[in-house]
């Protein structure tokens, strides 16, 4: 069993997980007067373990597109929470 005891590790769980996140993260965006944009607004699963959504969800009539890695501050950050491409950039941009 899950160690946060909410599923059991497959991919339904899990994906009814990411959208209750979603539509949490909606309401209380909507709190204090912020639009999510859902054009830019994309989200990565980064975990250890062997269930991992690798598609695109659906949430409350709108689409978020999954990824594997972006760029955040300079910072490559991927789903599989390494930093061997991170530190092979960094050193890329050094010379």
């Amino acid at each position: 069993m899950c160690q946060c005891g909410r599923c059991r590790h497959n991919s339904k769980n899990a994906k009814s997980i990411i959208k209750e996140t979603f539509i949490t993260l909606q309401k209380q965006a909507e709190k204090l007067g912020l639009i999510i944009n859902t054009n830019k607004t994309k989200y990565m699963q980064v975990t250890g373990k062997t269930y991992i959504i690798k598609q695109d969800i659906e949430v409350t009539g709108k689409s978020y597109e999954v990824v594997n890695q972006f760029i955040y501050l300079g910072s490559e950050i991927n789903s599989k929470n390494l930093i061997k491409e991170e530190i092979r950039l960094g050193i890329q941009a050094g010379n």
